[in-house]
């Protein structure tokens, strides 16, 4: 017991550590069966995250952590930024970072039910892939999804300190899509979010004392303000840096306890559409800006009990929200461990709570299947075997059960199991898993998404939900066999005709 607390202690002292080394070094995205939560462990560079088979409220492991599988090490002190949703059967994360050699990198990551694990399905260089002129060696990241046409945007910095955006459809693949503001920043604090399919805001910091908000609107642009000096004129992103002028009369009102060149930043919007910028300031305080009508107020200090006292000073955190329903969830670190503030749809926040680190049925295992990657991932990452997690006995028998007819039949089983228990609680068992199914790093072409049917089909689209993208794995071909099935006493013998050497895309 000592040596458990021991462990726990030490990992809660790296987590502790995590606002000295990035500003948004923690991440959140929301999904219909519990928020999803990534965060890096300054001491060792590696993501963790809490476990994707969290239900309502996220479970976040300390003395077995989930370590994010990655074949590019993340650079120490990298932003983060999650995308995802969840099908009704399993969540899937598309997360993105900037690797220890500059390059802005997305992992897809599918969830094993059964032991709360991402699994990596495909890990690309964007940057490279969009071939960006530069990209600042502290980049803050930001990402929206907005759905299967209109795809990503990812917000980032370049080496002059602009605020850019790399775009990502079915048609183009990623792309550099221009600049958000063309007037360099001092800090590298990004917030972002959106409402229907395409109205994104992104809000950052402009000069010492200003945050700038840019929203896409329907002619394509971004339309700029400040706050709290507004400025002197209409701007958009297509202004030139040296036309963009601040007014000088006195501002009706300060940012309190504002650094802009470390502040972290998260917005939301809610059901009024009413837009929310939140950050911790140099008090260690919790803050929060709300848009009323045209104009932006302070919105009123809660109590320690509603916002407890950040760990260090401006903090990191991470912000997610439910827009037609009008929730908020903002996430920080208080005496080490990761703290959930919560808002209602009618604006009443709730005492916070720290994030439990244990699931209520982790006693059977569930939580120990350690590394998110199967040790059959035809990626051919070597560098998965440096996460200090192995299987257990019972996720290598999942993971390796052999081919033929009899392993079809067991995954029929399977399956079927699944299927029916999933729609009450989360499933046991390893999923299985075919070659076929774990995205090849290959062609640009075959770098694609496709909307999950399933969740298009099973979650009510609202103003704040656009149905989600997902890269598109290889599809699997049948073999030409005409053959009707037909229930023998004994397995036929299946010949493969001269002429037809079967289907390489099929994999047994």
């Amino acid at each position: 017991m000592a040596s458990a607390r021991i462990l726990v202690g030490s990992v809660l002292y790296w987590l502790a550590w995590l606002p000295a080394v990035n500003s948004q070094s923690i991440a959140a995205f929301y999904t219909d069966q519990a928020i999803q939560i990534g965060a890096q462990n300054a001491k060792t560079g590696k993501i963790l995250y809490s476990s994707c088979n969290s239900v309502g409220t996220p479970v976040f492991p300390v003395d077995n952590p989930n370590v994010l599988s990655t074949k590019r090490a993340p650079r120490n002190g990298t932003a983060l930024t999650m995308a995802g949703w969840f099908d009704t059967q399993k969540i899937t994360a598309s997360i993105f970072y900037q690797s220890d050699n500059g390059d802005i990198v997305n992992g897809y990551y599918e969830c094993d039910p059964s032991s709360g694990k991402l699994i990596r399905k495909g890990e690309y260089a964007i940057s490279e892939i969009a071939a960006l002129d530069s990209v600042h060696k502290f980049t803050g990241l930001r990402v929206e999804l907005l759905g299967n046409t209109l795809g990503y945007r990812l917000f980032y910095h370049d080496e002059k300190r602009v605020v850019k955006i790399l775009s990502y459809t079915p048609e183009t693949n990623w792309i550099d899509a221009g600049v958000v503001s063309p007037d360099p920043v001092v800090g590298m604090g990004l917030g972002s979010h959106h409402r229907g399919k395409g109205n994104v805001t992104v809000t950052f910091p402009q000069g010492s004392d200003n945050l700038m908000v840019a929203q896409n609107w329907d002619d394509g642009l971004y339309h700029l303000e400040s706050l709290p000096q507004p400025l002197n004129g209409t701007f958009t992103n297509d202004t030139q840096a040296l036309e963009i002028e601040t007014d000088t009369s006195k501002p009706e009102f300060t940012l309190p306890s504002w650094d802009a060149e470390i502040v972290s930043i998260g917005t939301s919007v809610d059901s009024a559409r009413a837009r929310h910028i939140f950050y911790i300031g140099t008090d260690k305080r919790l803050h929060e800006l709300v848009q009323q009508g045209v104009e932006w107020n302070l919105a009123a200090n809660e109590s320690q009990k509603v916002w407890p006292t950040a760990d260090t000073s401006s903090a990191p955190l991470a912000v997610s929200y439910q827009q037609s329903r009008g929730e908020t969830w903002v996430y920080y670190l208080v005496n080490g461990s990761i703290v959930e503030a919560y808002r209602d749809g009618s604006g009443y926040w709730d005492d916070a709570k720290t994030l439990p680190t244990q699931s209520a049925n982790a006693a059977d295992g569930d939580l120990s299947a350690g590394d998110g990657d199967s040790k059959k991932n035809t990626d051919g990452d070597e560098s998965d075997a440096s996460v200090p997690h192995s299987l257990t006995a019972g996720a290598k028998a999942g993971i390796g059960i052999g081919a033929g007819v009899g392993a079809l039949l067991v995954a029929g089983l399977i399956w079927s199991l699944f299927r029916r228990r999933s729609k009450s609680a989360p499933a046991k068992g390893s999923p299985l898993k075919k070659e076929s199914d774990i995205e090849q790093e290959g062609s640009l072409k075959d770098n694609k998404f496709r909307v999950s049917e399933m969740a298009a089909e099973s979650q009510p689209l609202s103003s704040g939900y656009a149905p989600p993208p997902k890269y598109e794995s290889p599809q699997p071909q049948m073999m030409d066999n005409r053959t009707q099935p037909a229930e023998l006493a004994s397995p036929t013998m299946i010949y493969e005709m001269p002429g037809n050497p079967g289907s390489a895309g099929l994999k047994m």
